[in-house]
Formats: structure tokens, C-alpha cells, sequence
């Protein structure tokens, strides 16, 4: 949205926005040089000369053409027969009731798409409809809108009202015309279930090419393959069979749908993750969400979604940041003439080419824009059953001069135009260095952990370390039991990534309120306590030939801007006890993290060091050095950047800029003090 993102461009002062707030012009050149656009192929040109290889994977995308037995284009074909007679009798009534039931006979032939089994379900519960029709037990509208009945063809938000399964039952339930034409709708209902009936398992083409083929391939090359299906019905099926074929007799079966709590889910979650060998059936229900890129790098669409906004959806479930295999691969099945078929040479193979093309995915899909107008657009090879009810589902189409042709090379132009905010010149290493500071600064993940560890044992709490790297967290202590965490934390980990992937994990972080209790308890026991003092300590290490004090100062800095403003920074120093000048930096940063011996030494040693280490001759003046020090690295970071940004704005800066770099000392405070003995 132009008029939002301007308003936000235009809270920097830097001249970016001109016009009317209603209809603001963003100068480019100006707003490029403050907006970050990180788009995925930003991030992986930054790896291109990189030793590292991208986060990214790349991927291996085919589509599976099944060509229908004859059984399955006898039961097709009938389907469209059957939906024309629905048509007529739908004509009888309002003419909501037939867009309505053109609906219905197209959800109708997506379920038989889908499977055998999904159509069969349908058709029982229609019939089911039309005899509680008949004996009064069911009025004409089971009750469902006809924004609901569009959303659940083609693949879209269904609202919060009715789940997916439930618009899709309510669309079949939903019965035309007068009581004469019910009577006779059951009798051509029937002869199409007599049809489906006859799809056996092995007379179904789909389904004997995911077991004999798709599938084998897929679990030949990786033990780990979920497969997407649309329907509930279909799920099912799908885990029946593949259960029951001595092929995957050693694969681990496991579903999940809408019909699933939050519980339920991350249990299924948790043995796929498990399993040596397993294959998830699910519906969209995860396709949003649930990332399983640490578990699984392969997908196979069991039927063509006619929303390619969702066929990325659950691609992305896999093909993401931090996937650790090289490759993806993506397989989706499609009937062979069918309007599966269309689907796919329509959207899918446009948009892919799009993507190659562009570097982006076509904007499906706008509001006056819809599946059924791009069909019709560039698609004439449909059947006249199938044209016909297209038309029906336009009864009331949108001028054409108004909708929005994705695919339209003026409209994908103005948007890469448009996509002008990629910094892919920011310097990685530069990122990474910085990245390594803060931990080195803030503490690592396994610092964290170390403190996390020993300061629960030392309120007297149970750890209980597990087989996956995790650990079992019984918060005992009256003062650790919080709000929200309970008294217990059954899986708590340290990886911030593995917790991203897996919901069943908890990250335990500065940020998590178990971790900031314990430092403030511990704050509390060791800076105001009798028994210890949290400002000092000593460790024995090798990697110090003389007793050394590591001081860390918190130094104040006034940055004279209009108006000025304080930065702070922690500042290490290392101090030979008996020496006569600090250690160099490289060498003080290599205590930061030092290598700790069995040794002790005894409370009177470390007395007298801590007061040797507070009696060094000339430790305010090294500490005034290194703060210094300091404020002049700061100094040329700043001008360094400033200096980059005058010249990507022919030397223009906003005034808010001005003494960025002009930096002056402030106070400084000893934080804490640490004496490094020498083995010896």
C-alpha cells in the first residue's frame, strides 16, 4: 500500500515523499538509501561469493501426469452429466440457488480429482440430502454462503464461520429445485456412485503411481515425505492404503487435519520427527505456520491446489531458511484432461515461468481478479461441460476493463520497478563479525545454558538432561514458578533455531521469563547477599602464565546530536596483578572465554589478589586509555557509514545526521572484576 509505506518513509525527514498524503510520490533514488528490502534472492547473492553455502535449498519441482483408466473417465465424465441435471433443476429457483449450484458441481469434480473414496463420500452425502428433502427433515439452503461455496472450489479462505471440511459438507447437502426434481435427482446420483464404486484401489491410476513410483522415489532418496491432500476423505484413504502395501511395511504412517487440537498436532509433529522412516499425510491445515524444514525436504502435492497462493504455502512448509539439505523436491500429482490439467498449464507453469523470468511470484490474487476469469482468458480447450459451467459461475462478471491480469507484462514490470529496495551490497562478513561481538558481549547460547543450568541447581531445582539434546525442567522453587511457564518445561533447549522449527521445543533465551527471574535472583542473593559478592570472581586456567584481573567497565557515551543522545558499550580490560601494561585487545578477548582448570586456590589467595587487582598502580589511567580507545573505533565506524551514505545521496544527509560521529566520554562504572590464576 503506497500511501502507508510513504507515511512510514516520511517519519525520516529525508526528502522521500512529495504530494498529497492521498496519493504520495516516493523519489526513489532518496527512499532506496534508507528502505531494507530483503527479498530471498538478496540473501543468496550475498552467499554467491561467500565460502558458505546459501541457507536457502535449492529446488527440484515436477509435475506427475496421470492419465485416467477408463473406469476414472466413465465416473468423470458422469460427474459432468449428473451437474448439468443439478444445473436445470437449480434453474427452477432464485438465481442465487444456481450460481450456488454450480458450486456444488464443481466441488463435486474436484472431490473426484482428488480420489475415488473423496467422490464417494460426497455422493453418499448427498444422497443422504435429497432423502431428508424429501421426508421434510432438510430445507433447500443447508446453510452456507455464497462466498463460502466460491472459497472451498478454488482453494481460499473459507472464513472463520465454517472450517474447510464443513463448507465442503454443507455445499453437498445443499439441494435445488421442486419435489419432483429431487425425486429424480437420486436416480442419475446413483448411477455415478455405481461408477465410483468400481475405482478400486488398483484400478486407481493416482494412486498406483504414488505406490509404485512417486512415493518409492521419494522415501529411495530421503526417509522422510509429506504429502498434501486437499480432503479429509482423501487423507484417509491415502493412509489405509499405503498402511496396507507390503512395500512401506517398515514406514511409519501419521496424519493430521483441521479436526486435530493444538496437543493432537504437535504429538504427530513429535513421532514424525521421531521416526526413522515416515511418511505425513495432512491437509492444509499445516500449510500455514508449521515449518518442518529440520525434519523434511520433500512434498508431494497429492492433487493440484487451483490457488497457487496455497501451492506455496505448503512448498514453503519445506523450502525455506535454514532447510539443512541442498535440495528440495517438490512433486505434484495431476490428472491428465482434466481441469486439474488446466489448472496447472494455466497458473502453475505461468507462474513458474514468472518467477524464473521476474524474481517473483505474479500477485494472486487481486479482488476483482479470479481463478475463473484467467481460465477463461487463456484457456480454450476446455470441455463445453466445463465452459458451460464456468459461464454459470460468472452470471455476474466484473467488467473486464476492472480486473487485474496477473500475468499482464505491464503490471509484473511496474512491480519489479517497483521492488527497488534490495541492499545486497551490505557486507556479510561485516554482519557476522558484528553478530559475534554481540555474543561475545551478551553471552552465547552456551553461556546462557551454563548459567541457566547452575542457577537452577542452586535454587535446589530437577534437570533432567534428555536424548535429544533437550532437557526436562522441574522449577521446584516458590520464587521460579511464573505465570505462563507453570512448574514444569518438559522439552527446554538453547537453540533458538531448533525451537523456531520444532513447536514442541521451548527456547530458553535473555528474553524468556525463567531466564530473567533467575538473573534477578541471583542478582539480588550475590550483590546485596553476605555469603557472596556477584561483582568478583576467580578461575584457574592455562591459559594465563601470571595472575591477571579482566575487568569489565560499562562506559557512557554523549553522541551530539540535535538532540544529543547516550550510547553505551562494555568494555574489557586485562591487567597483569604484577605487571606493568595491560594485555593487547586480542589477547583480552581471548580470556573473555577462557579454558578453566580443576586447580583452586584458597579464599585468602583470591583476598589478596582482588586486593592487589583494586591497588594496581596507574588503573584508572589504562582504564581512561581504553575507553578512549573505544570512543574512537565508535567514532570511525560512524563516519565510515555516514560517509557511505553521502555518497549514495549526492552528499545530502538529514539533519537528524548531523554529529552522528561526534562522539564525547561520559561517565564509566567497574562492573565486575574477574582474577585469572595461572595453573602453576
Amino acid at each position: 500500500y503506497s500511501d502507508s509505506f510513504a507515511s512510514l518513509i516520511s517519519l525520516l525527514d529525508v526528502g522521500a515523499v512529495t504530494g498529497p498524503p492521498h496519493a504520495p510520490y516516493i523519489r526513489r533514488k532518496i527512499a532506496r538509501n534508507y528502505v531494507c528490502q530483503r527479498r530471498r534472492e538478496d540473501v543468496e547473492a550475498w552467499f554467491a561469493n561467500q565460502p558458505d553455502r546459501s541457507p536457502f535449498p535449492t529446488r527440484d519441482q515436477d509435475e506427475i501426469i496421470v492419465s485416467p483408466s477408463g473406469f476414472e473417465i466413465d465416473a468423470i465424465r458422469a460427474v459432468e452429466t449428473y451437474g448439468e441435471q443439478v444445473l436445470q433443476h437449480a434453474a427452477m429457483g432464485p438465481a442465487r440457488y444456481h450460481t450456488l449450484a454450480s458450486w456444488t458441481v464443481m466441488h463435486l469434480h474436484k472431490r473426484a480429482l482428488s480420489s475415488p473414496e473423496a467422490l464417494r463420500c460426497s455422493l453418499r452425502n448427498r444422497r443422504k440430502a435429497l432423502q431428508a428433502r424429501l421426508n421434510a427433515q432438510l430445507a433447500e439452503d443447508a446453510g452456507v454462503s455464497l462466498e463460502a461455496a466460491r472459497a472451498n472450489v478454488l482453494d481460499e479462505d473459507t472464513g472463520e464461520r465454517f472450517t474447510e471440511e464443513e463448507a465442503g459438507f454443507r455445499v453437498e447437502r445443499t439441494t435445488y429445485g421442486n419435489t419432483d426434481a429431487i425425486r429424480a435427482e437420486p436416480g442419475k446420483l446413483a448411477d455415478v456412485l455405481a461408477l465410483a464404486e468400481k475405482i478400486t484401489a488398483r484400478r486407481d491410476s493416482k494412486l498406483q503411481k504414488l505406490l509404485d513410483r512417486v512415493l518409492r522415489n521419494r522415501l529411495a532418496y530421503r526417509p522422510k515425505v509429506v504429502i498434501f491432500t486437499r480432503y479429509v476423505d482423501t487423507l484417509n484413504y491415502l493412509k489405509k492404503e499405503i498402511t496396507r502395501d507390503k512395500r512401506y511395511a517398515d514406514v511409519d504412517v501419521l496424519t493430521i487435519h483441521g479436526g486435530l487440537n493444538e496437543r493432537q498436532r504437535r504429538d504427530v509433529f513429535f513421532a514424525f520427527e521421531q521416526s526413522k522412516k515416515a511418511v505425513l499425510v495432512a491437509t492444509d491445515a499445516i500449510s500455514e505456520g508449521i515449518n518442518l524444514q529440520h525434519v523434511c525436504a520433500q512434498v508431494i502435492h497429492y492433487e493440484l491446489p487451483w490457488n497457487p497462493n496455497r501451492l506455496e504455502q505448503r512448498n514453503g512448509r519445506v523450502d525455506r531458511f535454514g532447510q539443512r539439505e541442498k535440495t528440495v523436491y517438490i512433486r505434484t500429482m495431476v490428472m491428465d484432461e482434466t481441469l486439474d490439467a488446466t489448472i496447472l498449464k494455466v497458473l502453475v507453469k505461468k507462474a513458474n515461468q514468472i518467477r524464473r523470468d521476474y524474481g517473483f511470484s505474479p500477485p494472486y490474487f487481486g479482488d476483482e481478479t479470479n481463478i475463473i476469469d484467467l481460465i477463461q482468458q487463456y484457456d480454450t480447450t476446455l470441455s463445453p461441460q466445463q465452459l458451460n459451467l464456468f459461464d454459470n459461475l460468472n452470471a455476474a462478471p466484473t467488467n473486464p476493463d476492472d480486473a487485474a491480469d496477473p500475468f499482464a507484462p505491464e503490471l509484473l514490470n511496474r512491480i519489479r520497478d517497483e521492488s527497488f529496495y534490495g541492499q545486497a551490497d551490505v557486507s556479510l562478513p561485516e554482519v557476522e563479525q558484528r553478530l559475534r561481538q554481540t555474543a561475545d558481549t551478551i553471552g552465547s547460547p552456551e553461556e546462557i545454558r551454563k548459567f541457566v543450568l547452575s542457577g537452577l541447581s542452586r535454587f535446589g531445582c530437577h534437570v533432567t538432561p534428555l536424548a535429544d539434546g533437550c532437557y526436562r525442567l522441574k522449577l521446584t522453587h516458590p520464587a521460579l514458578q511464573i505465570a505462563g511457564v507453570g512448574d514444569e518445561i518438559p522439552h527446554a533447549t538453547f537453540d533458538a533455531e531448533a525451537a523456531l522449527d520444532n513447536p514442541e521445543l521451548t527456547a530458553l533465551d535473555l528474553g524468556h521469563p525463567l531466564v530473567r527471574r533467575l538473573l534477578e535472583l541471583i542478582k539480588q542473593e550475590l550483590f546485596t547477599g553476605s555469603e557472596y559478592y556477584g561483582r568478583t570472581a576467580a578461575v584457574v586456567t592455562p591459559d594465563v602464565s601470571e595472575p591477571v584481573a579482566l575487568f569489565h567497565l560499562l562506559a557512557r557515551y554523549v553522541v551530539n546530536t540535535t538532540p544529543q543522545n547516550i550510547v553505551e558499550a562494555l568494555i574489557p580490560v586485562a591487567i597483569p596483578l604484577y605487571g606493568d601494561d595491560p594485555l593487547p585487545p586480542d589477547k583480552t578477548r581471548a580470556l573473555l572465554h577462557p579454558t578453566l582448570s580443576a586447580a583452586t586456590r584458597t579464599e585468602i589467595e583470591i583476598k589478596e589478589a582482588l586486593e592487589d587487582a583494586a591497588a594496581i598502580p596507574n588503573r584508572e589511567t589504562f582504564f581512561a586509555r581504553a575507553i578512549e580507545a573505544r570512543r574512537q573505533a565508535l567514532v570511525a565506524e560512524r563516519q565510515a557509514m555516514l560517509n557511505r551514505m553521502r555518497r549514495h545521496a549526492d552528499d545530502t544527509l538529514a539533519p537528524w545526521l548531523n554529529g552522528l560521529d561526534d562522539l564525547s566520554p561520559g561517565t564509566y562504572d567497574v562492573l565486575t572484576v574477574t582474577v585469572l590464576f595461572s595453573e602453576r
